[in-house]
This record gives structure tokens, C-alpha cells and sequence, in this order.
């Protein structure tokens, strides 16, 4: 008797902590922040055809570039990333190491130096409404800080799955144990 309410409570432990895990923020790196080459043009739209699918609410975005030659700015509509309006940014970062986190739904990013966002240095992601932290969009991870280092996104992705899995299928055979 006592054993199987050690092995319920060992369960549940598992599970809180796989659920902590799994709702962690995960670091996706921007391809370098600059103007694309001519021949490189479509590199910012291609990265975010290839991330949007992953991207949680509360996910983080790290933009990395030359500080005196860019920055970032973070816009409420499309109709403002499509026309590079800069006049009126919901954030605006220069650090040249900036991690900004996205909320659900469409977050449009670009450069505000003049011709740089016509050029072709702006990015779109849209994020699925999974659960997640919301958050204004584009709003810096951790203000005055520099972005978040560690495995890329797609490590970081996988070791996040294969935890939560394992924890599940765990906690799953303690129970019937």
C-alpha cells in the first residue's frame, strides 16, 4: 500500500517538472541582422516559413548585429512591416545582442535605419495561440541584458520533446506499477 503511494506521488513529481520544462521559452537566433544580399534576398522570409511552425507565445527571438550599424524595431501591423513605416514602433532596441520575445499571433520585426527595412532586412513570424506566456510583441527578454546563449533552437526543441516524453511515458508506467 505504501509503495503505491510512493510511486503516485513520484508520478506526480514527474509530471510537474515535465510540464515546467515544456512550458520553458525557447531561443530561436535570427539569421545575422543586415541587409541581405541581392542574391541572399529572401533569407529572412525563408527562416521565418521555417520557424513560424515552432513558435510558442513566450518564445524568444535573438537579433544579433552591428550596434552602430542597425537596430530593431518592432511593429503592431502588417500593414506597417509591408510599407517599413518606422514612425511609430511598439519597441525599439539597439544593443546589437537584442532577445525579444513573441506573442501569439503575427509579429513583424525590422531595421528603422533609413532604406535598410525597403531592402529587405525585416522578418515576419506568425505564432500559433498555443499556451504560453503573453506578452506585448517584441517586448526585450531581459531588459539590459544580453540575449540568452546557449544550444540553437533546434537542440533546444528536440531536448525539450524527447523530456517530456520520456517524463510521461514514466510517470505512466509508475502509475499502472
Amino acid at each position: 500500500m505504501a509503495q503505491g503511494r510512493c510511486s503516485a506521488m513520484l508520478a506526480v513529481a514527474l509530471l510537474v517538472v515535465s510540464a515546467a520544462v515544456v512550458a520553458q521559452a525557447v531561443t530561436y537566433d535570427v539569421p545575422r541582422w543586415t541587409v541581405p544580399a541581392a542574391a541572399n534576398a529572401d533569407v529572412y522570409t525563408t527562416w521565418a516559413a521555417n520557424v513560424s511552425n515552432f513558435l510558442k507565445p513566450g518564445d524568444v527571438l535573438v537579433f544579433q548585429y552591428s550596434a552602430a550599424a542597425h537596430n530593431v524595431l518592432t511593429l503592431a501591423t502588417k500593414a506597417n512591416y509591408d510599407n517599413c513605416v518606422k514612425t511609430s514602433p511598439l519597441n525599439t532596441t539597439s544593443t546589437g545582442n537584442d532577445a525579444l520575445v513573441v506573442k501569439a499571433g503575427g509579429n513583424y520585426f525590422i531595421c528603422g535605419i533609413p532604406t535598410h527595412c525597403e531592402s529587405g532586412q525585416k522578418v515576419a513570424v506568425n505564432v500559433s495561440a498555443a499556451t504560453g506566456t503573453p506578452e506585448t510583441p517584441g517586448t526585450p527578454a531581459a531588459p539590459g541584458t544580453p540575449a540568452p546563449q546557449g544550444p540553437s533552437s533546434a537542440t533546444s526543441l528536440t531536448v525539450r520533446q524527447t523530456f517530456a516524453a520520456v517524463s510521461v511515458a514514466l510517470s505512466a508506467s509508475l502509475i499502472i506499477w
